[in-house]
């Protein structure tokens, strides 16, 4: 009867021990379940928070730019790494904490490029897809003539004043091959492209007799176009030719109650702000600048005239007394012509839509200009690239963020 009893007492203990056991078991399953659904969520946590910072890293280029100094660009350099370029879409492979990552931009050029950054931390595959908008200026172009545009032994480059001054030692865009630069005597990049809505034959008419024509960009015309493009002499064109969709200049609206019947005349310091007058008028020797950022609606003729003898006009935007095309933009709302000429100077943007622009007689353009008509002789067009992007005056970033997703590989 004491052995029955020692048996059953030693079965229940057997069964409580299995019973533990099982218990223990489970317990441990669970734990290392939720160990590795934890390590998974601090892994993806981990991979989220990296496909963040590879926005960052991109976006930043996006607004100072890559070693080339172009905002926006995104070209397929060697030195920007960036590789499968086909159309507007581009791919980098980034390494951030040790971590790679893979970002994947499409639709560059427009308004509303999307970014998307992938990264995987211990194969747990996470990515971020953003649509960013781009704040773009008018001024997109050095110039831009919607029915004409002609040159005449006339350069046409581009600089970015934000980096320095024209002429600065900015390294030649590796776009176009080993071309020695020093062949127009001024080192300068080569984002100068000159644009009309015209498809018709020889409206872009370049000639290049006395002195060769370089445009260091694009040369654009009106969709379906066929023979816009007209040359004579030494001519080249850098960029691509191509049609493009029709470009609309806004119209100028002049805030009421701001004209006050006054011809700019004289040299003279414009201060920072907004005024009208019925023409500008300067002549050899007269300088007109400004002291920080000024519009200046004209509504009769814009006229600025040097002698050709070294002694030159000039309206001159300028900040911090330094020669700035963002300082300076001349809306005139008028139809005749518009003329500089005789070695003198604008250093600005100029809107004239209704307008035929000349510069002629070793005049020079540092910024940009959009008009009705454009016509070159002799002169020097050096388009301002910091005037593509309408950065906003308070210092904040030209680039927003429209949409922002966790992208689903």
């Amino acid at each position: 009867m004491r052995d029955q009893r020692s048996g059953v007492i030693l079965l229940a203990a057997m069964s409580v021990l299995v019973s533990l056991l099982v218990l223990s078991a489970v317990g441990l399953g669970r734990s290392a379940t939720e160990l590795l659904a934890a390590n998974r969520s601090v892994a993806g946590h981990q991979a989220i928070h990296l496909a963040e910072a590879g926005l960052d890293v991109v976006l930043a280029e996006y607004v100072a730019g890559g070693p080339d100094g172009v905002r926006g660009d995104f070209s397929c350099d060697a030195a920007e790494d960036w590789t499968g370029c086909a159309g507007s879409g581009r791919t980098k492979s980034l390494a951030l904490q040790g971590t790679p990552l893979l970002i994947t931009i499409d639709d560059i050029g427009s308004e509303a490029p999307t970014v998307t950054s992938r990264a995987v931390v211990d194969g747990d595959l996470k990515g971020i897809r953003t649509v960013i908008g781009v704040s773009r200026s008018d001024a997109q172009q050095a110039v831009f003539g919607r029915d004409y545009i002609e040159l005449r032994d006339t350069l046409v480059d581009s600089y970015d004043a934000a980096l320095g001054p024209y002429g600065a030692a900015i390294p030649p865009d590796p776009r176009y091959g080993t071309l020695n630069r020093s062949q127009v005597a001024l080192p300068a990049s080569w984002q100068a492209t000159i644009h009309t809505n015209s498809a018709e034959s020889c409206h872009i008419d370049l000639e290049g007799q006395d002195r060769p024509i370089d445009v260091f960009g694009d040369a654009l015309y009106g969709e379906g176009g066929i023979g816009v493009i007209r040359t004579s002499g030494a001519v080249t064109i850098y960029g691509v030719r191509d049609g493009r969709p029709p470009l609309a200049l806004d119209p100028i609206t002049i805030p009421p109650g701001l004209c006050t019947g006054t011809t700019l005349t004289t040299s003279q310091t414009l201060a920072a702000g907004s005024y009208c007058y019925d023409a500008i008028e300067l002549e050899s020797g007269e300088t007109v600048v400004t002291d920080g950022e000024v519009t200046v609606y004209v509504q009769d003729h814009i006229r600025v005239e040097g002698d050709g003898g070294g002694d030159p006009a000039a309206l001159k935007g300028r900040v911090g007394g330094i020669d700035t095309p963002a300082a300076l933009t001349v809306h005139y709302v008028g139809t005749g012509n518009v003329d500089f000429r005789e070695q003198a100077t604008l250093v600005g943007t100029l809107h004239a839509p209704g307008a035929r622009v000349r510069f002629e007689e070793g005049s020079r353009l540092f910024g940009a200009v959009l008009a009705e008509e454009f016509e070159a002789r002799d002169s020097e067009i050096h388009f301002d690239e910091s005037l593509i992007w309408d950065d906003p005056t308070d210092g904040s970033s030209p680039v927003s963020v429209r949409l922002w997703k966790q992208d689903q590989p």
